[in-house]
């Protein structure tokens, strides 16, 4: 509705597309991500957002040399350093996304996304007893509300407790965390959402259409 009210609104464009993202409509999604670009030229977001579109379509090597392009413009843009670090993780370059992670970490230790990003890694590595220190790191400032349950979820996944991020996710949802848009396409939850459990639990966080 937004479109046919505005068709020249480059936001509205680059939101639709969004959404037919998370719906793993792919090829539409890059269409209107397409057409925002053309509206608004300089906008890094939607070149972030086009590469991220590669990513949840397991094309690591497009989204590494589309975020690859956003930082050469701007190298400190935080959403791309962010997704760069985790495409990385994705594509199985852990010892590179772990790195990628520390200096996040190192840059804005107030954020979780860089811890959340390590104990990740670490459990990708093997180094379990690391990655649970740093997932009890989040732990803790969870009970204060500072940390999103939808990672510490994808910490848990990364760990093969699939127990735990199923539970973790249910609260993500029950706390509308904003994150939970990105279930049906995150890679982190290929396994899970196999599962007769995952399927339930798309299901009902409002993604019965793709369970």
């Amino acid at each position: 509705r937004a479109l046919d009210l505005a068709p020249a609104l480059a936001a509205a464009h680059a939101r639709y597309g969004w959404c037919l993202m998370m719906n793993r409509r792919f090829a539409e999604a890059r269409a209107f991500y397409a057409e925002a670009r053309t509206l608004d030229p300089l906008s890094l977001l939607y070149r972030t957002h086009e590469a991220l579109i590669a990513l949840y379509e397991r094309d690591f090597a497009r989204c590494e040399a589309g975020l690859g392009a956003v930082l050469d413009v701007a190298p400190d843009h935080l959403l791309a350093q962010a997704l760069r670090a985790a495409n990385r993780l994705c594509a199985g370059r852990v010892d590179d996304a772990l790195a990628a992670y520390q200096a996040l970490h190192q840059r804005l230790p107030g954020l979780s996304i860089g811890r959340c990003g390590m104990a990740q890694a670490l459990a990708l590595r093997g180094d379990e007893a690391a990655a649970r220190h740093e997932l009890q790191r989040l732990l803790d400032p969870h009970e204060a509300g500072y940390v999103s349950p939808y990672q510490i979820a994808m910490v848990q996944a990364r760990l093969g407790d699939e127990a735990q991020a199923l539970h973790w996710l249910a609260e993500a949802a029950r706390q509308i965390d904003f994150n939970v848009v990105c279930l049906p396409v995150d890679p982190v939850f290929d396994t899970l959402r196999r599962r007769p459990a995952g399927r339930q639990l798309l299901r009902e966080a409002g993604f019965a259409h793709l369970a």
